[in-house]
């Protein structure tokens, strides 16, 4: 896991973000960008737990293949089509997205789904624990003192 801060950017397009902090871009939608990336980019272990993903959870959500980066492989997804929406299962949401909590973007917090293989089974994790969240608890009271005093346009001042 990665506390590194993803850098503030005002037009990120659409774009998946690896746990590492690397951005792939996405041409199309997500969905046909994620079912390119399972089917073709993935490492052996990941490609394995993929297969697990689909016989599993083989349905017909149109999303599947984006649940699975974001739940299973830590992903973030970010969408600016139609709000300015950022989709993860961290753990530090606010120390990973400080500066999109800064410029009021919306950040859905999921779940992980996290594949046991001595249990053979895919596990959910709830997002918060203690550690973590104390870090994460500190962060959010931060951005909201500043978001309370300081209008939108002076918050660049505060990024990280």
């Amino acid at each position: 896991m990665t506390n590194k801060v993803i850098p503030y950017i005002e037009d990120p397009k659409q774009c998946f973000i690896r746990i590492d902090g690397k951005i792939l871009y996405v041409e199309s939608s997500h969905e046909e960008f994620a079912k390119y990336y399972c089917n073709n980019k993935l490492s052996d272990r990941e490609k394995r737990i993929y297969e697990l993903w689909k016989e599993k959870y083989n349905t017909n959500d149109r999303d599947i293949y984006s649940d699975f980066l974001i739940k299973s492989l830590f992903y973030d997804k970010i969408n600016t089509k139609l709000k300015r929406l950022i989709i993860t299962s961290s753990y530090i949401p606010h120390v990973r997205f400080y500066n999109y909590y800064l410029m009021d973007w919306n950040i859905n917090i999921i779940d992980k789904l996290v594949y046991d293989e001595e249990r053979g089974m895919f596990l959910e994790k709830e997002n918060r624990i203690n550690y973590y969240s104390l870090i994460d608890e500190e962060n959010k009271e931060e951005i909201e003192s500043i978001k309370e005093k300081t209008l939108v346009k002076d918050r660049y001042f505060y990024m990280k």
